[in-house]
């Protein structure tokens, strides 16, 4: 599945059988914290272009990124487990949330 992820400067077009070959978990925890403010960004961009043409392409972007962010969390299960893939997760919301 395509998918786009954010690794601080640009994005990465790959799939999602790229994103589970990654064998870093610092990498993973790095490139999930930047895909998910990137991520976050491109849902109020989304949201506030809703009634304009560019609405379809932006979501169309949304789509790719939620794989890419989605694969990333699978890789974090996959190092950490869940009690500290969820720690992850919560701690990049709530910076999200407060950066808001």
């Amino acid at each position: 599945m395509k998918a786009i992820i954010f690794d601080g400067e640009d994005e990465q077009y790959t799939d999602t059988a790229e994103i589970a070959k990654i064998s870093d978990p610092a990498k993973v925890v790095e490139l999930f914290k930047t895909t998910a403010v990137y991520r976050s960004a491109a849902i109020h961009l989304c949201t506030t272009l809703k009634e304009t043409p560019a609405a379809g392409f932006v979501a169309q972007k949304v789509s790719s990124m939620d794989a890419g962010y989605n694969a990333l969390i699978d890789k974090l299960y996959h190092f950490f487990g869940e009690e500290e893939t969820l720690m992850v997760i919560a701690h990049t919301d709530l910076a999200i949330k407060l950066a808001e």
